[in-house]
């Protein structure tokens, strides 16, 4: 089963059958004093922006591959037929007529050009299946803008497009290139986060919730999956250079990039604690909330909370009917078998047939009436008011004329919380365009017909102080079966973001649930769970998170994902063992470089000068090598290196026509051994030189032998003593920054004391500098033990302390050169103190060659490295001098 017909099982369960008659009994009860009791938090996040490092890029040969684009009406259509014809694609456009034409350029005449007038299944299916096997669709959205809260059917017929695209393309069958499904919108290039530009297409954001769940239903098949954004003043050529370059992007589990004037980027999830949160937001007995869905399920729920808590009123808003006085065959029968029974008897009473679906449809307004009751009476018992009425939420009229009179006894609507949904679980191929209308229309419409409740309530102009959409981590994850439900929860995500940059002193807040505990989860739903590491919400975990949220002062994120456990001491779980390692069918990847501006996008740079020059750490190409196999070959973990050798290092400031420019490195891996298990790659970066006497001449920078593994060694423990770290900064630590015998600024400043250094040892305390979370760009630091990206703030004071060795017992400079073997079992995790052990194996009059490792304050080893060697010599000793600007004498 899909994940979305779980939780509506859950859902389903969370409602008691207690009988109308003893509801109905409490018609206005006490109100009661409420403790709100303790339980054990979910775990939760908000959501930001993380700087991603230029595409590294597979070579693949594309001549003969046939894409299918469709028509933005701008240039970069244009542009991007030109690219992709000029590499050997066979194009075809298809032009809507409801994109409004604003390129004056004519498309190639290579191209095939087709005309649609609407989202016509049939049409397109014929389309797809008369042209030849497609190995990518391309679909860019128009550019458009809005005022205010809107959804133009315009954009919908776009999303709909898509939607229909990606159920008929079948690039799952591509024979010449790789498959892929990539889309393009102009959300402000920050992927709609923040809603930094407040008039761009909302619409336009549900093609990331499509995206991603294609990713997941499309995985197996090997499709490429990648949803684009860029802001809408980037000029065509560059547009159409970055999807062709992330056309050919080897990180295949990425599957959203935002390209903005800083550069690219991705959304992901940063732990916080939804419990610890200062209230005070203006919640009080005289709040009015307006709640779809709210009467049953899981909304009900949180409603309950928020009136234990603050005794607000509620307008309850849904499909069902409600009738207090239920059937007298009912009365008084609170099991569910024997309410099946007497519905039977009831149904032979009238002279019906009863059947499985009659008894079921007959029963069913019985329970929903009975749960209703059960909602209501909780919230006037926990000292609240509500009132229920029946109202289609996607008819702005109907919902309206609803409310009308329960608005003119509570007085103006403060709060809206927009609970209602439908689910139409299938896969891409299996859905249709009216159960994704059905999905789409509640979520979309039904936040329409909210908000005009709200309008007509204040004259046109919101006071709104609260609003709460109850999105999906379906719409932040994506997930299988759910395409049309991630969607729609995406554009819900993207309205909240805008919401709050509308309306400033509005409380904002989209949750992104995962599946709630509704109590009847059984013990296989719970392995199944667990398997598929999804977390379940309990009911009162989390409607105390929602009211956290909401009664916080601090609206400090619009998107909140609730669910995935985050926390620092989770192991991550080694899922390669259920699968079969797909190996990749090239050799080479593609890295553009910044070589001009390059501390734009990463800063530390300018902490790795030498002479004047950015110098790329070697820790750096190290990272490079790493992170580029484990993307090639997915299932492997980066276990670590022999034989590191540094043959031409990169500066990333030398100036065009210099002699040596280049633009961007090739990564290149020969597979030396395999075992299954365990991968070893030859690893080389190298550049082509790009002038007149060079005739395009090879140049090595780095190499290594690789080792990845499909799961990573133990951490061993050393039995070295050692002290007690301390937060300070010694002095003697400090002075080495400043004396020429580090060349190193503020962000790779990690040692904090020299603990012991002598003739064949050196002991440090060491921590990253917290600045290096401000300068670390596309090098991002671990934040705990499942992110296993590389430290490389941590990891280039290996190297570092070799330097301090030299210089303290030979009073000499140093440069790394080469290292016999780097083994990997953990990486340091920011705000991580740790110790660097180094023990000399090999001096003589040009060099040093040490073994170290890395040590935790629990003596773990995080990594060893082996026969790390330095260049020394007495000409490097002023080459670290810092001059009065600052920089490298």
């Amino acid at each position: 089963r899909t994940l979305g017909e779980i939780v509506t099982h859950m859902q389903s369960k969370v409602g008691g059958v207690t009988a109308a008659s003893e509801v109905a009994a409490v018609k206005k009860p006490k109100a009661e004093t409420h403790v709100v009791k303790k339980v054990a938090g979910a775990p939760s996040a908000t959501v930001a922006i993380s700087r991603l490092s230029a595409v590294t890029k597979i070579n693949q040969n594309t001549k003969g591959a046939n894409a299918l684009v469709v028509n933005d009406g701008s240039d970069t259509s244009v542009e991007l037929s030109e690219s992709l014809i000029n590499s050997g694609w066979n194009v075809t456009v298809l032009n809507p007529s409801w994109v409004n034409a604003q390129s004056n350029k004519a498309l190639p005449s290579a191209v095939n050009e087709i005309a649609i007038s609407s989202v016509d299944e049939k049409q397109i299916s014929e389309i797809i299946s008369t042209n030849a096997q497609l190995d990518s669709v391309i679909y860019l959205h128009p550019e458009s803008t809005i005022e205010n809260i809107v959804y133009p059917q315009t954009s919908k017929q776009g999303l709909e497009l898509a939607f229909i695209l990606a159920k008929l393309c079948n690039v799952k069958a591509a024979k010449v290139a790789r498959a892929s499904f990539i889309v393009l919108t102009q959300q402000g290039g920050q992927i709609g986060f923040e809603s930094n530009d407040v008039t761009v297409d909302l619409v336009q954001g549900g093609l990331n919730g499509l995206v991603k769940t294609l990713s997941h239903e499309w995985s197996e098949a090997g499709v490429f999956c990648r949803a684009i954004d860029v802001v809408s003043t980037m000029s065509a050529e560059n547009v159409a250079n970055i999807i062709t370059d992330e056309l050919a992007d080897v990180d295949a589990v990425l599957s959203e990039v935002g390209y903005d004037e800083t550069g690219r980027l991705t959304l992901i999830g940063e732990v916080t604690d939804s419990y610890a949160l200062t209230s005070g937001n203006n919640i009080d007995k005289d709040s009015v909330f307006l709640v779809s869905g709210g009467a049953k399920g899981v909304t009900a729920h949180c409603v309950i909370e928020i009136a234990k808590q603050y005794q607000a009123k509620f307008v309850l808003l849904g499909r069902s009917s409600f009738d207090a006085n239920e059937p007298s065959w009912a009365n008084g029968i609170n099991d569910e078998v024997a309410l099946k029974k007497a519905a039977m008897q009831a149904l032979i009473a009238t002279g019906d047939k009863p059947t499985p679906v009659k008894i079921s449809q007959f029963i069913r307004p019985v329970l929903a009436n009975r749960e209703i009751a059960q909602t209501l009476a909780a919230i006037e018992s926990a000292g609240g008011q509500a009132q229920y009425v029946s109202a289609d939420v996607t008819n702005s009229e109907s919902v309206q004329a609803a409310v009308k009179p329960i608005i003119a006894e509570f007085g103006n609507v403060t709060g809206i919380i927009h609970g209602a949904g439908v689910l139409a679980d299938k896969f891409i191929e299996q859905k249709t365009l009216a159960e994704f209308d059905a999905v789409y229309r509640t979520k979309i419409d039904g936040l329409t017909s909210l908000l005009s409740v709200t309008e007509q309530s204040f004259s046109g102009k919101s006071k709104l102080k609260h609003l709460v959409l109850f999105s999906s981590a379906a719409g932040f994850y994506g997930n299988p079966g759910q395409s049309d439900y991630s969607i729609a929860n995406e554009i819900l995500n993207k309205t909240a973001y805008r919401f709050k940059a509308l309306h400033p002193q509005t409380q904002v807040l989209s949750f992104n649930w995962g599946p709630w505990d509704g109590g009847m989860v059984t013990p296989e739903l719970k392995r199944m769970f667990d398997a598929r590491g999804v977390y379940i919400i309990p009911l009162d975990a989390g409607a105390q998170l929602l009211v956290s949220e909401l009664a916080a002062t601090d609206n400090r994120c619009a998107q909140i994902l609730v669910g995935n456990d985050l926390s620092k001491d989770q192991e991550p779980k080694d899922q390669t063992q259920d699968f079969d390692i797909k190996k990749p069918q090239v050799s080479r990847l593609t890295k553009a470089l910044q070589t001009t501006n390059a501390t734009f996008t990463n800063a530390f740079l300018a902490d790795h000068v030498i002479d004047g020059n950015l110098v790329l750490p070697t820790v750096c190409a190290i990272a490079w090598m790493s992170e580029a196999a484990v993307s090639l070959y997915t299932g492997y973990h980066y276990q670590g290196l022999e034989n590191y050798k540094l043959f031409k290092g990169i500066t990333l400031n030398h100036e065009k026509g210099d002699g040596n420019q280049f633009d961007e490195v090739n990564i290149d891996f020969k597979v030396l051994a395999d075992s299954g298990d365990t991968l070893k790659l030859d690893a080389k970066i190298s550049s082509t030189v790009a002038n007149s006497s060079s005739n395009g001449k090879t140049v090595f920078h780095y190499g290594a032998q690789l080792t990845l593994v499909r799961r990573r060694d133990d951490l061993p423990i050393t039995n070295l003593q050692l002290p007690a770290l301390s937060s300070d900064v010694s002095v003697e630590a400090t002075a080495l920054y400043q004396n020429g015998t580090l060349f190193h600024g503020e962000s790779l400043q990690g040692i904090t004391d020299v603990i012991s250094c002598n003739e064949t040892s050196l002991l440090l305390a060491c921590s990253v500098p917290s600045i290096a979370k401000f300068k670390q760009g596309e090098f991002v630091i671990p934040v705990n033990t499942v992110h296993s990206n590389h430290n490389i703030f941590a990891n280039d004071l290996v190297y570092q302390a070799m330097l301090v060795w030299v210089r303290k017992q030979l009073g000499m400079g140093s440069l790394p050169s080469k290292t016999l073997a780097w083994q990997v079992y953990r990486e340091v995790m920011l705000d991580e103190a740790f110790y660097i052990d180094l023990k000399v194996v090999e001096q003589t009059a040009s060099k040093v060659v040490a073994d170290i490792r890395l040590i935790s304050e629990n003596k773990q080893i995080l990594a060893q490295v082996n026969s790390a060697e330095v260049t020394i010599s007495e000409n490097l000793n002023n080459l670290f001098l810092k001059t009065d600007g600052g920089k490298n004498a």
